[in-house]
């Protein structure tokens, strides 16, 4: 079976390395990566989180029509800003624990060049948590948006990571300096903030003095142990 997804490129990305990335092109890149899980396919299209029936391709919940399992309401011509120059590329990714699907959603600018933020002062990202047993539909708590004074100035930079009860996930700010970074805990069940570690990374990307920067940071643990 077949589905078509939408394509991204990469032609405003200023990364200083060489390019294209292995396995890319500046008109084609390779953004998803599907989770098979209970014999469903579940894709993070950036905007949207569809699923799949493993066996015959079709649509879930709804096998007659083609709705998303969440829907971000953000235009896919808006998710990354035209007109601009980027340092990255977007990358769509979940995790599933249990029956649970954890994402990062909302715009693609991790760190933006002139501090943009939302209306409401709170980060433009959000951590949103489905309840695979119940159709997709949003956990307690959800979604979780990262709010002053614990984190001025900060998105979420991927996808979190589901440990015991809690969600980790990792968190950059911008501001005149550069760019600093740490990793924050959330209980799975109300969305609230446990902890948050100190600074871990601080500095400057090359290429972004004048650029948003596109950030997709992927946390793993193992032993009790947390790794970044």
């Amino acid at each position: 079976w077949t589905q078509t997804i939408p394509s991204h490129t990469a032609n405003s990305d200023r990364n200083p390395a060489s390019r294209p990335r292995v396995g890319e092109t500046a008109r084609g890149s390779l953004p998803y990566h599907p989770v098979v899980h209970n014999g469903r396919v579940y894709l993070n299209l950036m905007t949207s989180i569809v699923a799949y029936e493993l066996d015959i391709g079709r649509p879930w919940p709804d096998r007659r029509v083609a709705n998303a399992l969440f829907d971000s309401g953000i235009s896919p011509v808006a998710y990354v800003p035209l007109g601009y120059p980027f340092v990255g590329a977007p990358r769509g990714t979940l995790s599933i624990a249990g029956n649970r699907l954890f994402a990062r959603m909302g715009p693609a600018i991790t760190a933006s060049a002139n501090g943009e933020t939302a209306a409401d002062g709170n980060s433009l990202s959000s951590l949103v948590g489905l309840d695979l047993e119940r159709q997709g539909s949003m956990l307690r708590g959800f979604p979780i948006r990262l709010t002053a004074p614990d984190f001025e100035a900060c998105e979420f930079e991927g996808p979190p990571l589901a440990w015991g009860e809690y969600l980790i996930a990792a968190i950059v700010q911008r501001d005149n300096v550069g760019l600093r970074r740490w990793v924050a805990a959330f209980d799975q069940n109300s969305g609230e903030l446990v902890w948050k570690s100190g600074v871990l990374a601080a500095g400057a990307v090359a290429g972004t003095e004048r650029a948003n920067l596109i950030s997709h940071q992927i946390l793993s643990a193992a032993g009790g142990r947390l790794y970044y």
